[in-house]
C-alpha cells in the first residue's frame, strides 16, 4: 500500500495499524471463507491507484478497468459502492475518446463475457440467492426497520468499524476529488445495506466500505488539525475488540444477540476453529452411493451438511438460496437472511421423481421452465425458449398471495388414513422393524385424516428411527403449525416413540400431515393419538 508508504505520519501508520486489528468486523471476516478478503484486496487495490497523485494517469495501465469487473464478479451488489469512482474517472477522459473507449470495453468484456455464461449454463443473470433474498414479499419498511437494526447492532457491538466508516466518508466528502467519489459510493452502498435489512451475520456488510473509509483517512487525515487526537479515538472506540480479537481462546463461544443478527465466529468457533480442532469433527465423510437419490428436505447449514451427505442426496432448501422455484415465491416467515417458503404440494416428489407433480395451476406452468431450464439439455432449443421467457417475464408465477400465509393445495398423490383406523391404535415395541404388520408404511408423505375437526394440543405417535419427521398441523389447506417430532428414545434403528407437545393449541384441525424431511425414503407410522386439555 504505497498511501501507507508515503506517509510521514506515525500517529497515521499507527491509526491504520490499530483499525485493522481491533475492528471486530475486519477480523472476522477476514478468515470467514466468504468473499470479503477478495474483496478487501481488490478494493486495496483499486484505491491505491485512484489515490495517486494524478489521476488521469491510472487509465493507462489495463489493471484499473479490469479491477471495477472483478469487483462486480466478486459480489455485483458492491458496484454501487465504486460505482461513483467510476463515474468520475470516466468524468476525467471525457475529452479522450479513445481512451474511454478502450478502458470501457476492457472493464464491461469480462462482464458480458461471464453474464453470457451464467445465462447459457444457469439460465440467469444472476445467483440463485438473489432472487431468494430480494423477492420475499416482505414489506419495505420491515426490511429497513431490520436494517437499522443491523447497523445499530455494529454500533453498539464493533464501534471502532462504525467510527472509522463514517470519518472516512465525512474526510472524504471534505477532500473532494478522488476521496469524494468514494465517500459517495459509501453512502449508496451504506443506504442499499439499510434497504434490505442488513444480514443476520454481525459486521459483514461494513467490512468494504470500512477499508475504502480507512485509506481515505490514511492519505487525507493529516489535513486536519483533529489527526493527531484520531489515533486515541481509535484505542477508545477498538477497546470493544480487544477481547473476541486479542484474547479470546479455546473457550469463545456461540453468541446471540436479539435481532436475528449473530456473532457468527463465535457460532462456528467451537466446531470450526484452529485452537478448537479435533480430528473426529473434520473426518472425511463416508458417503453411500445410491441408483436413486434421496430427497432430504433441509433449510440452514446446506453448504456442510451437502458435504456429510454426498452425491446421493438431494437437499430441498425451504430458505430457497438453492432452489429456483421456491425463490419465486413470497414467504411464510423470516429472520434477515433466511426467508423460509411453503413447499407447494407434492414438490418433494416432484423431485424425487423427475417430474412436474404440482397441483398448484399458478406455479405448475412455470415449474415446467425452471426444470428445462436447470434440468434440461443444456443447448436445446427449447431451453433456450424458457431461458427467455422466464428472464424476461413472458412466463412468471401466477398469484400465489397464498403461500405467505401457509396455504397448502390439496393432493391426490399423498396416501391417507382416518384417525379412526385400527392400526393407529396398536402401540409398536421400541427397535421393532419399521416394516412389521401393523405399522403404516409410505413414501413420500402421510395424512392422517379426522372426519369431524378436532382441537390438538399433544400427539403421541411412534415413527422409524433413522429418519427426520415433521407434523404438519393442517386446518382444510391451511397450514396452522408445522413442528419438528422429537423421538423419546432413540433406538439404533427399527421404530421409536415421540411425544409432541404442540407450540400452541391447535383449533378445528382438520389433517395431520407425517411429513419426512431427512431419510432413507423408507418411511413408517405405527399409532397416532391426540389429546388436547
Amino acid at each position: 500500500m504505497h498511501l501507507l508508504l508515503r506517509c510521514r505520519q506515525p500517529a497515521i501508520l499507527a491509526m491504520v495499524g490499530l483499525a485493522i486489528v481491533l475492528s471486530k468486523a475486519f477480523v472476522d471476516f477476514s478468515t470467514s471463507g466468504l468473499e470479503n478478503p477478495l474483496i478487501h484486496l481488490l478494493l486495496i487495490i483499486l484505491v491505491s491507484l485512484s489515490l495517486r497523485d494524478d489521476p488521469s494517469s491510472v487509465w493507462r495501465s489495463p489493471l484499473f478497468p479490469l479491477l471495477f469487473s472483478a469487483v462486480y464478479l466478486t459480489r455485483q451488489d458492491l458496484v454501487l459502492l465504486i460505482l461513483p469512482l467510476l463515474t468520475y474517472h470516466l468524468f476525467l477522459l471525457r475529452h479522450n475518446i479513445r481512451q474511454l473507449v478502450i478502458s470501457g470495453l476492457i472493464a464491461i468484456v469480462p462482464i458480458l463475457l461471464w453474464s453470457l455464461f451464467s445465462l447459457v449454463y444457469y439460465g440467469f443473470l444472476f445467483p440463485n440467492t438473489a432472487y431468494a433474498k430480494l423477492s420475499t414479499g416482505v414489506p419495505g419498511s420491515d426490511l429497513m426497520l431490520q436494517g437499522l437494526r443491523y447497523f445499530l447492532r455494529t454500533i453498539s457491538r464493533d464501534p471502532l468499524t462504525f467510527f472509522i466508516l463514517i470519518s472516512g466518508v465525512v474526510v472524504g466528502l471534505a477532500a473532494g476529488g478522488v476521496s469524494r467519489s468514494l465517500a459517495i459510493g459509501s453512502v449508496c452502498y451504506l443506504a442499499y445495506v439499510l434497504r434490505v435489512g442488513g444480514d443476520f451475520m454481525e459486521g459483514r456488510f461494513f467490512t468494504a466500505p470500512f477499508v475504502v473509509s480507512l485509506m481515505i483517512l490514511a492519505r487525507h487525515l493529516t489535513q486536519f488539525r483533529i489527526a493527531r487526537l484520531f489515533p486515541f479515538a481509535v484505542i477508545a472506540f477498538g477497546s470493544f475488540g480487544i477481547y473476541p480479537n486479542l484474547l479470546a481462546g479455546a473457550s469463545y463461544d456461540k453468541l446471540k444477540y436479539g435481532s436475528d443478527i449473530n456473532d457468527e465466529r463465535a457460532f462456528y468457533f467451537q466446531r470450526m476453529g484452529l485452537i478448537t480442532w479435533n480430528s473426529e469433527q473434520h473426518k472425511l465423510p463416508e458417503w453411500e452411493v445410491q441408483k436413486e437419490p434421496f430427497v432430504h428436505i433441509k433449510g440452514g447449514g446446506i453448504g456442510h451438511y451437502s458435504l456429510l451427505c454426498g452425491p446421493s442426496v438431494h437437499i430441498i432448501d425451504p430458505l430457497a438460496l438453492t432452489d429456483p422455484l421456491l425463490s419465486r415465491l413470497p414467504c411464510k416467515k423470516w429472520r434477515i437472511g433466511h426467508f423460509e417458503r411453503t413447499l407447494p404440494t407434492n414438490y418433494r416428489k416432484s423431485v424425487a421423481e423427475n417430474r412436474n407433480l404440482l397441483t398448484d395451476p399458478a406455479i405448475k406452468h412455470y415449474y415446467d421452465a425452471i426444470r428445462s431450464i436447470t434440468r434440461g439439455p443444456i443447448l436445446s432449443l427449447q431451453r433456450f425458449r424458457d431461458i427467455v421467457w422466464v428472464n424476461l417475464d413472458l412466463i412468471s408465477v401466477g398469484n400465489v398471495d397464498h403461500y405467505k400465509y401457509s396455504y397448502i393445495p390439496p393432493s391426490d398423490e399423498i396416501p391417507y388414513v382416518y384417525n379412526d383406523d385400527p392400526r393407529l391404535r396398536d402401540v409398536p415395541a421400541i427397535g421393532s422393524r419399521w416394516d412389521a404388520p401393523g405399522n403404516i408404511t409410505f413414501e413420500d408423505a402421510l395424512d392422517v385424516r379426522f372426519r369431524d375437526p378436532i382441537d390438538v394440543e399433544k400427539i403421541e405417535l411412534s415413527c422409524d428411527a433413522n429418519d427426520v419427521y415433521f407434523i404438519l398441523v393442517l386446518r382444510e389447506d391451511q397450514l396452522l403449525l408445522e413442528q419438528k417430532v422429537e423421538p423419546d428414545n432413540t433406538p439404533p434403528s427399527g421404530m421409536c416413540h415421540a411425544s409432541v407437545t404442540l407450540k400452541h393449541p391447535c383449533r378445528a384441525v382438520t389433517t395431520l400431515r407425517i411429513e419426512p424431511r431427512i431419510g432413507d425414503g423408507r418411511y413408517a407410522l405405527g399409532h397416532l393419538t391426540t389429546s388436547t386439555r
